[in-house]
């Protein structure tokens, strides 16, 4: 049988200018379907002490969010430009909740983000039917044990 994956990728933030007082939220995804989310933030300028963070928020309906309770996924800048390039990144695994969204932060002095990904992935579709010459085929997601 063969596997099928499938993954879907938003840019869900536009690119946010410089600011020493950043906190956005971009659009939510959809994680119906779907067993893991990566969101990327790019950082395209940084200020010495410029905090960068990213955050995830997750909501069973999309309108009530709350952060998700995990470490502080952050970089501080300790001298000018020296973030530029590089991203911060948090991936779900089995998200509790059907939505999700990313929270961008920045403290102290001025930091710079790229435009916002999320990739969704690990489908739970399942493979298309088989051809003529399978007999019998069957999808699990956890096989049962023996007793």
């Amino acid at each position: 049988m063969e596997i099928v994956t499938e993954s879907l990728h938003d840019i869900v933030e536009d690119p946010i200018a410089a600011a020493s007082n950043t906190d956005e939220t971009s659009a939510s995804i959809d994680m119906t379907g779907f067993q893991c989310a990566l969101f990327i933030l790019p950082i395209t300028d940084s200020v010495s002490t410029g905090k960068a963070e990213l955050r995830v928020q997750a909501s069973t309906d999309n309108m009530t969010f709350g952060d998700l309770d995990i470490d502080e996924v952050s970089a501080t800048s300790a001298a000018n430009d020296d973030l530029n390039g590089h991203v911060l990144r948090i991936e779900v695994k089995r998200p509790l909740h059907r939505y999700l969204r990313a929270r961008i932060l920045s403290t102290a002095a001025n930091i710079a983000f790229g435009a916002t990904h999320a990739l969704r992935y690990g489908s739970f579709r399942t493979p298309p039917p088989g051809d003529g010459d399978v007999l019998a085929e069957e999808v699990v997601a956890s096989p049962a044990l023996d007793s």
